[in-house]
């Protein structure tokens, strides 16, 4: 018997004796409660964080609260999602790091993730100036540009900055702390406790759907449903829980340094609003659409790679 058989014996001898989960001993199924706990977050962060921002803030947004706002908006994700996401995780695993992928990748995985992220946000703000053309009854059209302004005129003042110490604010409160607490929510708790009972293909598009409805944005739902498989994906195949996060925060990071710039009316590489042509779509979408599946064709092979080193070693 060789020294490698001996060690997975030994693994296989302290998986055994380790005490059964809450799940496990209650025979609770992992879907319902993955579900169960994603709707408590969601009246938590939702409901509660909604009431809060009422009572200190009431229906005033504007530039003489911003900083209350962000401030309650730091509360929400870090109070009332990433703290009782880690609370749930202990009821289906032992140790919540390993359960959740906190792990280290290659460093080329960091960059392809950049660069994938970038062109797939590319591709979606093609989609979307393409979903804007979608004929729809007068009144549906103008409720939803009425929420669509509301709700772009409410991030650009969570996001927007006049100077560069208020723009490193933002960047932690807008682009960071988001991009930790969901991915610990959408992808370390919601997508792992789904996998133990569905396959990953299923988990990944149930966690991504999720992931869409969550942020109540009805205008961004397919764009955010995309996203969030990307990310759902990226955190499976290199089975770090730092990839997403780092795709997440650069997506992010992209939006509150273009309103910094005073470029968010140049959402795509080289197109102006007062200047889009179909033509021109789709050769942003072709063109990134390419670098996307470059990027992701590398991902994939280079985590592959150094999923057979661990195993090799």
């Amino acid at each position: 018997m060789t020294n490698s058989d001996n060690l997975n014996i030994e693994n296989d001898k302290q998986e055994t004796s380790l005490p059964l989960t809450f799940i496990e001993r209650h025979n609770i199924s992992p879907v319902f409660f993955a579900l169960l706990a994603i709707s408590i977050l969601f009246v938590m962060y939702q409901g509660i964080g909604g009431i809060i921002t009422l009572l200190f803030v009431g229906f005033k947004f504007d530039e003489t609260n911003v900083g209350l706002i962000r401030l309650i908006t730091i509360f929400g994700q870090i109070i009332l999602l990433l703290i009782p996401a880690l609370i749930f995780s202990k009821f289906v695993t032992h140790k919540v790091s390993s359960y959740l992928k906190v792990n280290g990748a290659r460093v080329l995985l960091y960059f392809l993730t950049i660069v994938g992220i970038f062109s797939l946000q590319q591709i979606l703000q093609v989609y979307l100036y393409f979903q804007e053309m979608i004929p729809l009854p007068d009144n549906l059209q103008q409720l939803l540009q009425k929420l669509k302004d509301s709700i772009e005129s409410s991030y650009k003042l969570v996001a927007g900055a006049k100077n560069f110490p208020e723009l490193l604010v933002v960047m932690f409160t807008v682009a960071l702390v988001p991009s930790i607490v969901e991915e610990t929510v959408f992808r370390g708790f919601l997508q792992n406790t789904l996998e133990k009972s569905l396959n990953p293909i299923k988990s990944i598009l149930f966690s991504s759907l999720i992931f869409g409805v969550f942020h109540l944005n009805p205008i961004n739902l397919i764009p955010l449903f995309i996203m969030g498989i990307y990310l759902g994906f990226i955190y499976y195949q290199s089975n770090s829980l730092i990839i997403p996060i780092l795709a997440h925060f650069c997506n992010n990071i992209f939006a509150v340094i273009s309103i910094y710039f005073d470029q968010e009316n140049e959402t795509l590489i080289g197109i102006q609003e007062n200047n889009v042509s179909s033509g021109l779509l789709l050769m942003n979408f072709a063109f990134f659409g390419f670098i996307f599946l470059f990027s992701l064709y590398y991902f994939i092979k280079i985590s592959n790679l150094s999923t057979k080193t661990i195993e090799g070693a």
